[in-house]
Parts: structure tokens; C-alpha cells; sequence
């Protein structure tokens, strides 16, 4: 028992100027040492509040229908995120299709259109013959490549340096 066991409405309970009653309190309390003093501020207008009981079953399980509740939202929002990303690549799909890409002859057409429009603009980089460093980088620039074919035609294969 706790002092929260004071009843305002029961006259044994308080004294005259409204204080609890030691002897109560301390059998209240099962402490035999408790003074005035520490029952400072307890009238019988201002009781002590009763410690409020929590039903700790009932609070679990309103808990878990929440959580339950909040799980269940989520697989709701999973499925029309599932649904819209359907419908974006139904959609992207058909912008595919209708959209089929060039021909070899209209890719052969913009090449030569833009080709004739950077000539007209003068946007043309004249080819420039090479300088060679010395006579091993002119000689190797002359050889065939690795797989080249000879002056035969045959091919010509390249063995690595052992």
C-alpha cells in the first residue's frame, strides 16, 4: 500500500487541519519512521495521485493491430508501385514501336547531309602527312599488321619475341 490510499472522503484518513494522519500513513506506508516532514505538501484537497494501472496486454496488442495496420498500408503501396512501373514500361514500349529507328538509306542521307554542310561552312580538317622521328618508326609504319597480308596476298602471321 502507498500513500496514494488516502481517501479525501474518509474522515479517518485526515486530521482537522486537512493533513493525513501519521498513524495512517505510516501503516499505509509499512514505514514506522515517517514524519510530518515527509508528508509535506499532501492535504486532504491536494491528495497524492493514484498511480494510474496499465493494462500491459491490452497495450501490446493494440501495438501489434497498428503494426499490423502499418504493414499491411506497405503492401498496399508495394502494389501500386508494382502496378505503375507496369504501366511505365507498357508505356515506354510503345513509344518503342512507334518510334522504329532510322533506315541504313536515311542514316546514309543525314551522314552526307551533314557532311555537305560542314564542307559549305569550311569546318574540314585537311589531311596531314607524317612525320616520322627516325627510320624504325617510318619502317614500322610501312609493315603490315600483326594477321596483314604480304605482297603475295597471303597472310602473313606475326610471332611474338621470344
Amino acid at each position: 500500500m502507498a500513500l496514494t490510499d488516502l481517501n479525501p472522503s474518509n474522515d479517518n484518513h485526515w486530521t482537522e487541519d486537512g493533513l493525513p494522519r501519521l498513524d495512517v500513513a505510516r501503516q499505509l506506508t509499512s514505514n514506522p519512521k515517517l514524519t510530518r516532514a515527509d508528508l509535506k505538501g499532501i492535504t486532504r484537497s491536494n491528495p497524492p495521485a493514484p498511480k494510474q494501472r496499465v493494462d500491459h496486454a491490452h497495450a501490446i496488442s493494440v501495438a501489434a493491430l497498428a503494426v499490423q495496420s502499418q504493414i499491411q498500408t506497405v503492401a498496399e503501396l508495394k502494389a501500386r508501385y508494382k502496378q505503375a512501373n507496369r504501366v511505365l514500361a507498357d508505356v515506354h514500349q510503345e513509344i518503342a514501336r512507334r518510334s522504329a529507328p532510322p533506315s541504313v538509306e536515311d542514316s546514309i542521307r543525314e551522314h552526307l547531309r551533314r557532311a555537305a554542310e560542314h564542307a559549305t561552312t569550311g569546318n574540314v580538317v585537311e589531311p596531314v602527312a607524317h612525320v616520322y622521328r627516325c627510320k624504325l618508326d617510318e619502317v614500322m609504319a610501312g609493315a603490315p599488321r600483326r594477321g596483314g597480308r604480304d605482297v603475295t596476298g597471303n597472310v602473313r602471321r606475326v610471332r611474338g619475341i621470344r
